[in-house]
C-alpha cells in the first residue's frame, strides 16, 4: 500500500512538474482517493440466512423480492432485497425449500441498494439488498419462498413460490 502510494506521488509529481511551464491543465485523477466525489464507503453484515420446510403462523404481508434465482454449476444464487435492520443485528431471511430439499448457505453478502432507498425514501434501507448462494438437493425448477424478520417486521418477499408460501397460514 506504502508502495503504491509513493509510486502515485512520484507520477504525480512528475506530472506536475512536466506541466509546470505549460498552460495545460493539472492532472487530476479520475478514480480513486483525489478524484472528484471519491469517498470511502462503509459496507454492513449481511442478514441471517436460515432453511426450512415448513413455516406456521398467519399470512406475511409483502416486503422486498427476489430479484433473481440463478444457478452457478450445482449452486443456487440467490439475490433480492428486503427490509431488514441498518445496525447489526440485520434480521433472518428464513429459506422455505419444498420437501425433500436440503441445502446449506455458503455465503452471504449485503448489497447496497439505492433503488429502495428512492422507492421506501428511507436512508437506512441502503443495504437492504443481498445475495446468498446455497448447496444441495435442489431440483433444477426449484421453486423458494423467502421470508424476511428483523425490527421493521415479518414480511413475505415479492416473486417467491406462491406453493411453498400456502403452508404459511
Amino acid at each position: 500500500m506504502v508502495r503504491a502510494r509513493l509510486a502515485w506521488a512520484a507520477l504525480l509529481t512528475s506530472v506536475l512538474i512536466g506541466l509546470a511551464g505549460c498552460a495545460e491543465p493539472v492532472f487530476v485523477p479520475v478514480a480513486g482517493p483525489g478524484a472528484p466525489g471519491y469517498g470511502e464507503s462503509r459496507t454492513t453484515p449481511p442478514p441471517q440466512v436460515v432453511i426450512t420446510q415448513a413455516v406456521e403462523g398467519k399470512p406475511l404481508p409483502d416486503g422486498g423480492y427476489i430479484d433473481a434465482i440463478g444457478r452457478e454449476g450445482a449452486d443456487l444464487r440467490v439475490t433480492g432485497w428486503a427490509l431488514l435492520n441498518p445496525e447489526p443485528p440485520r434480521g433472518e431471511l428464513q429459506v422455505v425449500l419444498p420437501p425433500g430439499s436440503t441445502a446449506e448457505v455458503l455465503q452471504v453478502e449485503a448489497l447496497p441498494r439505492g433503488d429502495v432507498v428512492g422507492v421506501t425514501g428511507n436512508p437506512a434501507d441502503l443495504w437492504a439488498g443481498f445475495t446468498f448462494l446455497l448447496r444441495g438437493s435442489l431440483p433444477d425448477d426449484v421453486g423458494i419462498c423467502i421470508l424476511s424478520q428483523s425490527d421493521q417486521g415479518a414480511f413475505r418477499l415479492g416473486a417467491s413460490d406462491r406453493k411453498l408460501c400456502r403452508k404459511h397460514k
